[in-house]
């Protein structure tokens, strides 16, 4: 492959090496906090493709002190409700997308959801993008934002430096700044704090409603909520949500890495199929194959109304990049730039950039992938879960090769799928036909409801 790929396969290589050799996954904190599995995906994504999430610390001002008050309100109706329905099973969802009708939707858990009892189950929404009413009924999860606002206002922070050791090692394996040192000790620091007032607040959640079975949809990394369900002896469930494979480290870990050994895990993992973990070691106690109903239905192609379709994600930088040269070489078909959920915020700013063009039309949550795709002819982006979803409903596809591309490597080989790297790219290849091969591969596996039945029949009875 090219040198990019070669340069982060060998990095990523590198990074699981230095995991082992230095047994970096025994680190611990002063308070016993075995971190470094609550800290390597920032710190893989800022070392492998320079991707950083530090949020800066909010200033303590009226505002503030309001949202404390407001989260106040809404914990007495969080409360009131969990009071008011026991529940057998927690559902954590996150409801990025749309129903038919304009309701929040968490693709996700719909079939599970669907075939929990009604008075027998609790939905708790995590999304915080989210507003209106769902398709079905949920409550948010008020209790951990103000349980973080009270965090901060008690200025109970873990900051004590005892990781320089780790930051070393990673310098002495990446030959990295002084200043990429200050980040790491920064995203440290930071995912140690979330990770304790998350695990806390669980524990208490979980204790006050003793489920018999939780099922969640990852929102950012939960290990938290991981460990307080581990500590409680609470099976818990994750429902694969999107791209997992050997490049991804919250799902990839070292092989010598054995079950039991890490405690900040989901017990179970519910995956769409076979295809997404034959590469990987993921240290869960069982992974089972029950599929997603969404993402095994077919499209229904109508008439095509956007010639392409960029989705964005990490990339925007780059995305957009692409778009402004394909418009300075007078590219004039139409163009569908849809955001991902997380990004909604970018939506103004974006409209503003292109509102002087008028082949360009921007979506939020408010259609859906396979509806998009069911309009379009080709999707563009550098690594993201709709890449499946095109590919399963043969949709072409043009990957853009930047650092982060290389994520993809499971499918440069299917003929639905081209590589790009510049807007004289897409150009040239625009109206190629791609011969429609059977594709082999199944990504998405019908929802095993048997399967589902009798995991439910295991661990809690219905009656």
């Amino acid at each position: 492959m090219n040198q990019i790929i070669n340069t982060e396969n060998n990095n990523i290589q590198k990074f699981f090496e230095m995991e082992e050799r230095y047994s970096l996954f025994d680190y611990q904190t002063k308070e016993g906090i075995k971190y470094w599995d609550i800290v390597r995906y920032e710190i893989f994504c800022y070392i492998i493709s320079n991707n950083i999430f530090i949020q800066k610390n909010r200033k303590r001002n009226l505002l503030f002190i309001y949202k404390i008050i407001k989260y106040c309100f809404y914990l007495i109706i969080f409360l009131l409700k969990i009071f008011l329905n026991r529940p057998h099973y927690l559902c954590f969802i996150c409801s990025r997308n749309k129903d038919n009708y304009g309701r929040n939707l968490d693709i996700i858990s719909q079939d599970i959801i669907s075939r929990l009892p009604y008075n027998k189950r609790l939905l708790i929404e995590t999304f915080s993008n989210n507003n209106g009413k769902g398709q079905f009924s949920y409550i948010f999860n008020s209790g951990l934002i103000l349980y973080k606002y009270l965090f901060k206002l008690k200025n109970i922070f873990h900051n004590n430096c005892d990781y320089y050791e780790i930051i070393e090692i990673i310098s002495k394996t990446f030959n990295i700044s002084i200043n990429d040192k200050l980040i790491i000790d920064t995203i440290i620091t930071n995912n140690i704090n979330r990770y304790i007032i998350e695990r806390n607040y669980y524990k208490k959640l979980f204790s006050l409603l003793k489920p018999k079975l939780i099922f969640m949809t990852q929102d950012g990394i939960q290990k938290g909520m991981f460990n307080a369900a581990n500590y409680l002896n609470i099976p818990l469930v994750e429902l694969q949500h999107g791209f997992i494979g050997y490049s991804h480290p919250v799902y990839s870990y070292p092989q010598s890495i054995l079950r039991g050994q890490i405690l900040d895990l989901p017990k179970y993992l519910f995956a769409f199929s076979h295809f997404w973990t034959k590469t990987i070691n993921y240290p869960v106690n069982s992974i089972k194959y029950i599929g997603n109903s969404y993402y095994a239905k077919k499209i229904t192609k109508k008439e095509i109304k956007y010639d392409i379709v960029f989705i964005m994600g990490l990339y925007n930088n780059c995305i957009l990049s692409l778009i402004d040269n394909l418009l300075k070489l007078n590219f004039n078909y139409n163009i569908c730039i849809k955001l991902h959920p997380a990004q909604i915020f970018n939506y103004n700013n974006i409209l503003e950039k292109y509102k002087y063009t008028n082949n360009i039309n921007i979506i939020r949550n408010e259609l859906s992938i396979s509806k998009l795709l069911s309009e379009t002819e080709c999707i563009i982006t550098v690594n993201s879960t709709c890449i499946y979803e095109a590919l399963h409903n043969n949709v072409k596809v043009f990957l853009l090769k930047v650092p982060g591309y290389y994520t993809m490597q499971n499918i440069y080989d299917n003929p639905l799928v081209k590589e790009i790297t510049s807007a004289e790219d897409i150009i040239s290849l625009k109206n190629i036909n791609i011969i429609n091969q059977k594709n082999n591969i199944t990504y998405f596996e019908e929802f095993n409801e048997k399967e589902f039945y009798n995991f439910l029949d295991k661990h809690t009875s219905l009656c």
